[in-house]
């Protein structure tokens, strides 16, 4: 057993607590201090988010495109997230209200450029809600 009565893990995989110190060091290499008050659960975090992978918007946008369309089989399919990067609100340049929208757009909503834009005004991007 390791600390914290980690069981060990099967060979070739890592431990939860082997993928904290590795965001650890990684920390460390970027010039921060992993122990200051604002990262001291970031290793815990980075662990267990994201279903063990990373994840940009983006792609995560168009994942969630093709799920709908594969599952519904819908004439067209719209999707428009946008994320609040809470990097930028808390770390670095402090700067707040931050946020990304990314859209992917299937069958009718991209083939249609009304189609697209009827859309996309009923869902206001950018726009005052």
């Amino acid at each position: 057993m390791s600390k914290n009565n980690e069981k060990a893990a099967p060979q070739g995989e890592v431990t939860q607590v082997q993928a904290e110190d590795a965001v650890r060091t990684l920390l460390r290499w970027a010039g921060e201090d992993p122990t200051r008050e604002g990262l001291l659960d970031t290793p815990r975090r980075v662990a267990e988010a994201y279903a063990r992978r990373f994840q940009v918007q983006e792609k995560m946008t168009a994942q969630i495109a093709q799920c709908i369309q594969d599952v519904l089989q819908p004439v067209g399919v719209g999707v428009v997230v946008e994320g609040a990067h809470e990097c930028m609100t808390t770390r670095g340049i402090h700067k707040r209200g931050v946020s990304m929208v990314t859209s992917k757009m299937l069958g009718s909503f991209r083939e249609d450029a009304r189609t697209r834009a009827e859309f996309l005004r009923f869902i206001e991007v950018g726009g005052k809600r």
